[in-house]
């Protein structure tokens, strides 16, 4: 019959005339177990279409710490205080990690990161704390690396912060390294911080990382 002779794809009309194709029904697009939140990105190696994740079809890379568990900060250090030799602790017991190159440390036997180690490259850098004080006090931290050299201004937190008024509580920064760097959280100033046996899960469930890798 007429409406069978025309074919879109390799797929015949219907009695209808209608015509369904599928998007795997076009030569140049090769789709595989598909997942949620995938998207259609083009191959030049192998000249077609194919199916991948967001982040790997956009480039993104990051690396995210702190979703808001909750863990004992005294579970992370042999520290007594958080002083300005102390370099503060992340908690997340999945972190997530996509950048080429980069690696966590944790303290040994737990799920608390002390130390980020990046390739060389561009980052942005996007770091929440927060810590229990015995009264009114103040908390300013810093992106170091471990010989203590300051990588970005600083964030503080807290009721007293003095000089430091209007400052941001937030630490939002670029960096630009130009080696492999181990980078930790350095506390800049403090007064009245409680002690780390009394900071309970305060500093698992409300403090956070994000880096994101800007370029190479």
């Amino acid at each position: 019959m007429s409406h069978n002779k025309i074919k879109v794809a390799g797929q015949s009309p219907n009695t209808n005339g209608e015509i369904s194709v599928a998007l795997t029904n076009v030569s140049d697009v090769n789709i595989s177990s598909l997942a949620n939140d995938e998207v259609l990105q083009y191959d030049s190696t192998s000249s077609e279409w194919k199916n991948e994740s967001v982040s790997t079809a956009s480039g993104l890379s990051y690396i995210r710490i702190g979703q808001g568990e909750s863990n004992a900060y005294s579970n992370s250090t042999t520290d007594t205080t958080i002083d300005g030799s102390h370099r503060l602790r992340l908690y997340d017991t999945s972190p997530i990690n996509t950048i080429s190159g980069a690696s966590l440390t944790n303290e040994s036997g737990t799920d608390w990161t002390k130390q980020i180690t990046l390739p060389s490259g561009k980052y942005s850098v996007f770091l929440t704390y927060r810590v229990v004080f015995s009264s009114s006090g103040r908390l300013g931290f810093a992106i170091n690396n471990t010989s203590g050299t300051n990588l970005t201004s600083m964030a503080f937190i807290g009721e007293d912060l003095g000089a430091f008024g209007g400052t941001a509580s937030v630490l939002f920064s670029v960096l630009e390294l130009s080696s492999s760097t181990d980078i930790e959280i350095r506390v800049e100033e403090r007064s009245n911080i409680d002690s780390i046996a009394n900071q309970g899960n305060i500093p698992s469930e409300f403090s956070s990382i994000y880096i994101e890798k800007l370029s190479n």
